[in-house]
């Protein structure tokens, strides 16, 4: 069950980050969070790593229907790895919002950034067959409000954007909002909370929460 859960929130949060669009109620508000440097090398130890030594973590993104590498790290036998970021091409490069939904309406500001996005996981092979996906983060289903994780987005420049983005009907809405300054290079960004138009997600930047932890699904 705790597995079923843990899939249902990574498949809600990549649907809604994947996007990133948003910020909050008020899309001409103001951000107050500090820029945030863009990273540079991704490490950590993945909690109760019992599968050996034969699997690699491997950071990539897609474009046009084929994957991009960016780094790659074996993961040891306690499940430490370690992955050096390289930027990615400007030609695989897409303009922000990088997938825009019909049933979605969004508020930005500013309204159409000039900035180029690309998104990435953590991935896990072994061999060339991908078996699972690294994730940061503490998805507690019984600590909604205060649950988080960690996802990767490339942009070409610095910005700041606010806004909002909200998905379905009046019978049922989802809500992203968005505040956060994007460095140019790889960021790490937060989404947290439910993400009901009663209690809306967020996507943020800022400091990595030290109640997470590194965890594998795997496929």
């Amino acid at each position: 069950m705790l597995r079923i859960i843990l899939l249902k929130y990574i498949l809600f949060v990549s649907g809604f980050l994947l996007i990133v669009l948003t910020g909050c109620s008020d899309p001409a508000g103001t951000v107050n969070t500090p820029n945030y440097p863009a990273i540079k090398v991704l490490s950590g130890k993945i909690q109760g790593w019992t599968y050996g030594v034969d699997k690699v973590a491997q950071f990539s993104g897609g474009f046009n229907n084929q994957a991009y590498i960016f780094g790659s790290s074996p993961i040891d036998s306690a499940g430490n790895f370690s992955i050096t970021l390289t930027d990615p091409p400007d030609s695989i490069l897409l303009a922000f919002p990088s997938d825009r939904l019909e049933f979605c309406t969004y508020k930005f500001n500013p309204a159409n950034p000039a900035v180029k996005e690309l998104k990435a996981n953590i991935n896990v092979l072994r061999g060339s067959q991908l078996v699972g996906i690294i994730h940061y983060g503490n998805m507690d289903p019984n600590n909604i409000p205060n649950r988080f994780t960690e996802i990767y987005r490339y942009f070409d420049s610095d910005f700041v954007m606010t806004g909002q983005r909200v998905c379905g009907d009046s019978l049922s809405r989802e809500v992203l909002n968005y505040n956060f300054n994007g460095s140019k290079g790889w960021n790490a960004l937060f989404v947290r909370g439910e993400g009901s138009e009663s209690a809306p997600a967020s996507l943020s930047s800022g400091n990595r929460p030290p109640d997470g932890f590194w965890m594998i699904l795997f496929f």
